[in-house]
C-alpha cells in the first residue's frame, strides 16, 4: 500500500490541535490539510491565533478557533466540553506545552506547577472529555507530544517531570479507553528546527548536534508525519506506545 492510499482515510477528518500557533502546530496543520481535514484549534494567545486564522483563510482553510488559559482547569474543561458537544472529533493532538528553561536551583514550586498544569494536567483534562465523546462512536485517535526530556535528566526539572507525567498519562488513558476502540499514543521528539535553534550560538549548536547521531535537528514536518501515521487505520493495532523521533539522540 503506497503512502497516498495509506493516508487516504484521513480525508475530511476533524482534528483538534492544541498549541496550534507553535512551530509544530503549524506543521501539523500543513500536513493534515493535504487530506482536507477540518481543524479545531485551541491556543492560549488570541493575537497569534487570529493571525494564524487569517493566514489559513487566505488558503481556503477555515478552522474553528478557541482561546483558553491552559492553566485554568475550570475554564479549560468548560471550553473543551463545549467543543466536544459541537464537533465530532476524530483526532486529538495534545501539542500545547511550555518550557520555562529555568535552572534547577532557580526554579520555584510555582514554576514547576505551571509547567505541570500546561504539559500534563491540560492534556489530562482535554483527553478525558474528548475520549469520552469518541467512545460514543467507538473510534478515535489521541496523540500526545512528549519530549526526550521526559526520560533523561533535565536542567529544567518542571519540564522534564511534566513530560514524564505525560508519558505515564498516555499509558493510563490507552488502557482505560482501549475497550472503546480509542487509540492513545505519544511521540517523543528530540530537537526541532525553530526560531530558538536558528538563534543558537555556533558553540551551543555544535554541542547539541554532537549528541544527535544524524547530526541535524528535526524538520517539524518529519514530526507531523509520524503523528499522522499514528492516526491512520494502518496503525489500528498501535496504542499505549511512545515513539522516539530524535535522530539517534540516545544512541
Amino acid at each position: 500500500m503506497d503512502k497516498k492510499s495509506s493516508f487516504n482515510n484521513l480525508q475530511n477528518k476533524t482534528v483538534l490541535i492544541t498549541g496550534a500557533t507553535g512551530v509544530l502546530g503549524v506543521a501539523l496543520i500543513e500536513y493534515f490539510s493535504s487530506w482536507n481535514c477540518h481543524f479545531i484549534l485551541l491556543n492560549s494567545n488570541k493575537e497569534k491565533m487570529a493571525l494564524l486564522a487569517n493566514q489559513l483563510a487566505e488558503r481556503g482553510i477555515e478552522p474553528a478557533c478557541f482561546s483558553v488559559d491552559f492553566k485554568d482547569y475550570q475554564q479549560l474543561t468548560e471550553v473543551v466540553a463545549d467543543i466536544a458537544s459541537k464537533f465530532k472529533i476524530d483526532i486529538l493532538i495534545n501539542n500545547a506545552g511550555i518550557n520555562l528553561n529555568k535552572d534547577l536551583l532557580q526554579s520555584t514550586p510555582d514554576d514547576v506547577l505551571d509547567e505541570f498544569k500546561i504539559n500534563a494536567l491540560a492534556p489530562f483534562a482535554i483527553s478525558k472529555i474528548v475520549a469520552t465523546s469518541m467512545a460514543e462512536r467507538k473510534r478515535g485517535s489521541i496523540i500526545n507530544i512528549a519530549s526526550i526530556k521526559g526520560s533523561e535528566a533535565s536542567s529544567d526539572p518542571g519540564y522534564g517531570m511534566s513530560k514524564a507525567a505525560l508519558i505515564q498519562l498516555t499509558l493510563s488513558l490507552a488502557k482505560y479507553f482501549a475497550a472503546n476502540n480509542i487509540r492513545i499514543n505519544a511521540i517523543v521528539p528530540g530537537i526541532m528546527e525553530s526560531e530558538m535553534t536558528k538563534n543558537f550560538a555556533s558553540e551551543k549548536e555544535e554541542q547539541y548536534l554532537e549528541k544527535i547521531a544524524l547530526r541535524r535537528f528535526a524538520n517539524p514536518s518529519e514530526i507531523a508525519e509520524l503523528v499522522a501515521f499514528l492516526a491512520i487505520d494502518s496503525a489500528s493495532y498501535i496504542t499505549g506506545s511512545c515513539f522516539s523521533i530524535d535522530g539517534g539522540y540516545k544512541l
